[in-house]
């Protein structure tokens, strides 16, 4: 992904921040998730070094009050967390963000 496209994810996050508009995100594994942004841009939590090719970058959102639709078996341990919360960073970006079933967001190569 590039950053350009990523950064239009974050800002899509700041833009839906405390409406109480339902995301809903999609992985190409199949994993559906459905929350609410109340966040906004954040900065990264990542436990990657910094120095690390593979550091996600400074910053990053979340999705918060998190619904299951479909998890990938894969996915459970990183989705299953008692503040219901997930942190979006480049890495684990979704493909796809709906808002009230309307495509606002799509990742790009």
């Amino acid at each position: 992904m590039n950053e350009k496209n990523y950064m239009q994810l974050l800002f899509i996050f700041s833009d839906f921040r405390d409406n109480q508009t339902k995301l809903t995100l999609f992985w190409p594994n199949g994993s559906i998730l459905k929350g609410v942004s109340e966040v906004g841009i954040s900065e990264t939590d990542s436990d990657i070094p910094e120095d690390s090719p593979e550091y996600p970058g400074y910053y990053s959102t979340f999705l918060d009050n998190v619904e299951v639709i479909y998890i990938d078996k894969r996915d459970l341990g990183e989705f299953d967390n008692r503040y219901r919360s997930i942190e979006i960073d480049m890495v684990n970006a979704p493909l796809i963000v709906k808002a009230n079933d309307e495509i606002v967001w799509e990742k790009e190569d």
